[in-house]
């Protein structure tokens, strides 16, 4: 923390990164975002204005906080607010309550670098094996994609199918049809017959039986 205002909190903040590149050399990455707020929360008392106006900005950057505090320092060297008899009076902003994630007292939840650092191994558990496949699909010769996971051709292999029904069904319609011709010499009897083949979920056709050993439609009485 920069617990003494005589000291250039530019050059504070650059150890802060060389911190953060070593970490992330290592695998373990502080986020800008992070490394800001814990810039902000351990500042001393004179910085405070300036800190949380910073806060405030949506859109600051490591930069931009970097740049806001060191002219902050100047203006103070030029005011004589900054001077080496008051290092022993000087005090330091710094939270006093408890961290609601680790329960460790002097930062808050968003400065809390055991929380970010459970969240990034919870990360890399989740993503384990979800590499995304990089190469191109033998169907469609789109990227991103296994032919085996092609919709594109799921979506032909489904309308195939459907097709295949339909010639079948018309298939077996036309041979019963060929076998039908001259079955009765009633045409009616014969034309009702060939109704229960093509739409056999006809429901007045119910009931077929055997008569003279040949079938014939036994239709309801009410009918």
């Amino acid at each position: 923390m920069l617990d003494d205002v005589s000291k250039d909190p530019e050059k504070w903040i650059l150890l802060l990164q060389e911190k953060q590149t070593k970490l992330q050399v290592m695998g373990e990455t502080i986020s800008d975002g992070l490394l800001m707020s814990h810039i902000l929360g351990n500042l001393p008392k004179e910085y405070e204005h300036v800190a949380d106006n910073l806060a405030r900005d949506s859109n600051k950057t490591i930069t931009s906080v970097t740049d806001e505090l060191k002219e902050k320092f100047e203006r103070m060297k030029i005011a004589g607010t900054v001077d080496d008899s008051e290092k022993a009076l000087t005090g330091y902003k710094k939270f006093s309550g408890n961290c609601n994630y680790y329960g460790k007292q002097g930062h808050k939840l968003s400065q809390c670098f055991k929380k970010e650092q459970a969240e990034r191994t919870r990360n890399k558990k989740s993503d384990k094996g979800k590499t995304k496949f990089q190469g191109e699909c033998h169907h469609c010769g789109k990227k991103g994609h296994k032919k085996a996971d092609c919709f594109k051709l799921k979506q032909e292999e489904k309308a195939d199918e459907s097709g295949a029904v339909v010639l079948v069904a018309e298939d077996i319609a036309e041979e019963m049809d060929e076998e039908l011709a001259g079955w009765s010499d009633d045409p009616i009897e014969e034309q009702l017959m060939c109704r229960l083949i093509h739409e056999p979920d006809v429901e007045e056709f119910h009931e077929l039986s055997l008569i003279q050993d040949r079938p014939i439609l036994i239709m309801d009485n009410d009918e």
